[in-house]
């Protein structure tokens, strides 16, 4: 056994220190031999009386308390001791967190732009627009969602339903992350510098030609992905699911790395949810498994595609 786990041992063992410390005492007082033929014993006496002494000051003394790790402006975290985790996304519109063993308590700051924090373990997706929550994952791979403030959208293989906090007073690593202040607001985008009008200059007017006969198309502002991603949440709340599908869709068109693969999977949880259309479901998680086979998602979106198998008609 190693000593890591020794000490672990010591703390997690219940024993009265009055009656350790008077074994430490009395083992002390047999370390004073008369002759020097009592000195080899006497030296392992001392040894042992060490030893419960250490044992004695581990009880008494409480394991260490972890910090909270800030990750990007709107997320913090604290890990159980042992806990293994890794940051598979950090950026300015979402976080994810894949917890391997133990526990990780998140917190997400609400603000001005839309963010999605996720913890994922096991079989577990727990998704969070601003609370403070756990994903606990066991040494086979059982993991549980405790929520301690707010609520969470939470995906376990092919079951998905919202957790709402249970009301207890916080405690530990949720209290902790409650007693963090809150970040700075975002600072507003910069307004756009005019640009001065320049003078015309008089031409002289060109001999008169046919006008085309159809009028030249000027083009129109293409949305950005964090645009687009953020008409799909509004569309959403909104309850416009078809229109909501259309912007998915448009998002995944143009392919990129971080908000395509979650439009997708999002617009496979609408149509296999409140508009109840498992065809095209599978039809949309055969495209997201076909163009981004090793994303994050991937296992998500298979739990899904077997699910709307199940509800063919």
């Amino acid at each position: 056994m190693s000593l890591p786990e020794l000490i672990e041992r010591a703390r997690r063992t219940e024993v009265r220190a009055d009656l350790a410390e008077r074994r430490v005492a009395e083992l002390v007082r047999w370390t004073r031999p008369a002759t020097s033929r009592w000195l080899p014993f006497g030296a392992g006496l001392a040894v042992a009386a060490a030893a419960a002494a250490m044992i004695v000051w581990l009880i008494r003394t409480p394991p260490p308390e972890q910090s909270p790790v800030s990750i990007g402006d709107r997320v913090a975290i604290v890990s159980e001791p042992g806990t293994r985790y890794r940051v598979a996304t950090a950026s300015h519109e979402a976080t994810e967190i894949v917890v391997d063993r133990g526990a990780v308590t998140a917190r997400l700051w609400p603000g001005a732009q839309p963010h999605e924090l996720a913890l994922r373990g096991g079989d577990v997706v727990a998704r969070a627009t601003g609370t403070i929550y756990t994903l606990s994952v066991d040494a086979k791979g059982g993991a549980k969602v405790s929520v301690h403030e707010g609520k969470v959208d939470v995906s376990r293989a092919e079951r998905h339903s919202v957790v709402s906090a249970d009301g207890h007073a916080l405690t530990g690593a949720a209290a902790e992350l409650r007693a963090l202040p809150a970040p700075p607001p975002e600072p507003p985008a910069p307004a756009p510098t005019p640009t001065p009008t320049p003078t015309p200059t008089p031409i002289t007017p060109a001999p008169p030609v046919d006008a085309p006969a159809h009028p030249v198309a000027v083009d129109a502002h293409v949305p950005t992905a964090n645009e687009r991603w953020r008409e799909i949440r509004k569309l959403r709340a909104q309850d416009q699911l078809d229109a909501a599908v259309s912007e998915c869709i448009a998002l995944a068109d143009m392919k990129d790395a971080t908000w395509s693969p979650i439009a997708l999977v999002e617009a496979i949880r609408i149509e296999l949810g409140p508009l109840a259309a498992p065809e095209r479901a599978i039809e949309l998680a055969d495209r997201m498994l076909r163009e981004w086979p090793q994303h994050a998602l991937a296992a998500e979106t298979r739990a899904l595609r077997k699910q709307a198998i199940s509800l063919r008609p």
